[in-house]
């Protein structure tokens, strides 16, 4: 799957795959010239990307079968599903409106204060153990 994937984004020019971890600085220079992140995995996992990309304005494309993604939109966050993304390619609707952008900015600062780190944990846990 994940070469076919690869294989698959090489054809496209404006794509660029990312394998190595990166430095703190080097990642969120990424983010601040990315236009959208697009995560295709059922389990959670990639939430600091997934909150860079907000912070950044960046448009997340996640699977409806992602765990997390029911609870992002339920706390408000603007999350597109990635069966759009070929479809937002194609229209050229990739990005977020500033005004889609600051939403997201206004919901993690709204989650930030709504839980504490304890609280946070706890509700991620809900989500998880939820599904399994």
């Amino acid at each position: 799957y994940a070469a076919a994937v690869r294989k698959k984004a090489e054809e496209i020019k404006e794509v660029r795959i990312i394998e190595d971890f990166l430095s703190i600085e080097i990642f969120e220079k990424v983010y601040e010239k990315a236009i959208a992140l697009v995560i295709n995995g059922y389990r959670q996992m990639a939430m600091g990307n997934i909150f860079t990309a907000f912070r950044k304005g960046v448009k997340v494309y996640l699977n409806r079968k992602n765990i997390i993604y029911d609870w992002l939109k339920s706390e408000g966050f603007l999350v597109s599903l990635i069966e759009d993304f070929v479809k937002d390619i194609e229209t050229d609707n990739v990005s977020l409106t500033e005004k889609e952008a600051q939403n997201n900015i206004k919901q993690l600062n709204n989650l930030k204060n709504k839980y504490n780190i304890d609280d946070f944990h706890r509700a991620i846990s809900e989500v998880i153990f939820k599904v399994m």
